[in-house]
C-alpha cells in the first residue's frame, strides 16, 4: 500500500513539474521569428550536436538557402555545414575544391565560428574569413600556412596544394 503512494506522489509531482513548465515553453515558443532570405543568423561559438549551436542556426536550416561561394583575389571559397541536408550538398561539391577543413570537438560536436586565416609561402594573407563546421578552399598551387582560431585556442597547419591532390584538414578543438 505504502508503494503505490509513494508511486502516486512521484507521478503528481512529475505532473506539476510539466505543467509549471508549459508557460515557459509557450513563450519560448511565440518569440520564433521566421528568418527572411536577405537575413543570415549570426554563428554561435558553442557546439552542439549535428551543428547546431543555437536557434538561429536551427532557423536557418528551414531557410534551404545554400551557403555562397565566395571569391577574394584568386581563392574561392564556401563555408556551412549547418545541418545534413547543408553538409550532404558541401559533400557534394567538395571535389572542386583542393582544402576541405572540419571543425569538431573533441566530443564529435560540430563546431561554428573558427576564423580561418591562409596565407601564402611568403607570409602575406591571401584569406580570412570565419567558418562553419565545414570550409572548402580553391587555392592556387603552391605552399600555405593555414591559422585556425576560436576562442582561446589556435592551431596552424602548413599544406602543400597542387595537381588533383586535395588536402583534408581535421580541427578538433
Amino acid at each position: 500500500m505504502q508503494r503505490i503512494q509513494i508511486n502516486q506522489l512521484l507521478l503528481i509531482v512529475a505532473a506539476v513539474a510539466v505543467l509549471a513548465a508549459m508557460p515557459v515553453m509557450a513563450d519560448m515558443l511565440s518569440t520564433v521569428v521566421p528568418i527572411e532570405d536577405e537575413q543570415k543568423p549570426a554563428q554561435s561559438s558553442r557546439a552542439y550536436p549535428l551543428g547546431l549551436a543555437d536557434a538561429d542556426e536551427a532557423a536557418l536550416l528551414q531557410s534551404k538557402e545554400l551557403p555562397q561561394r565566395v571569391q577574394v583575389g584568386p581563392v574561392a571559397y564556401i563555408t556551412g555545414g549547418i545541418g545534413d541536408d547543408e553538409r550532404d550538398q558541401l559533400d557534394a561539391i567538395k571535389p572542386e575544391y583542393n582544402v576541405y577543413v572540419l571543425n569538431a570537438s573533441k566530443a564529435g560536436e560540430y563546431i561554428c565560428n573558427t576564423n580561418i586565416v591562409i596565407r601564402d609561402q611568403h607570409g602575406a594573407e591571401i584569406l580570412g574569413a570565419s567558418a562553419g563546421p565545414i570550409f572548402l578552399a580553391k587555392l592556387p598551387a603552391g605552399s600555405y600556412s593555414l591559422a585556425a582560431s576560436r576562442e582561446s585556442q589556435s592551431q596552424i597547419r602548413h599544406i602543400k596544394v597542387g595537381g588533383i591532390k586535395s588536402r583534408s584538414l581535421y580541427l578538433i578543438w
